[in-house]
């Protein structure tokens, strides 16, 4: 595959995703794709994952999550992760997609899939 096959089918996935949510970021493209791959993971661990502050995963988290976990700001969020506490210390939160989040990044990978398999003809 040449260098503009690659741009081309990049660009096309890129204006599904546009057709979702328009202000999504590669960084948080990254996030819901390390909570597939590592589903339970704490929020340290992504950080460490991803080479990102803490509070940079937890913002994530309340973007993607059902609802902000902000006392002030209780606003609907995407519904796309879910955070919960663990029994051992309920100061750590481990992140799983939800069945919403599990379907928007088979979607999204589909739809990377397709254009990627028309720029290789």
């Amino acid at each position: 595959m040449t260098p503009d096959q690659l741009d081309n089918a990049f660009n096309h996935a890129l204006k599904h995703l546009d057709a979702f949510h328009a202000q999504l970021r590669v960084s948080q493209l990254r996030f819901l794709n390390a909570v597939q791959r590592m589903p339970g993971s704490t929020q340290t661990e992504l950080a460490n994952e991803l080479d990102v502050t803490l509070a940079a995963v937890s913002r994530a988290v309340d973007v993607f999550g059902e609802v902000s976990r902000k006392k002030s700001d209780r606003q609907k969020g995407l519904g796309l992760v879910t955070a919960e506490r663990t029994s051992d210390d309920d100061r750590v939160l481990t992140v799983r997609l939800t069945s919403k989040g599990e379907n928007f990044m088979k979607h999204l990978k589909e739809i990377f899939n397709v254009h990627l398999k028309e720029a290789n003809r």
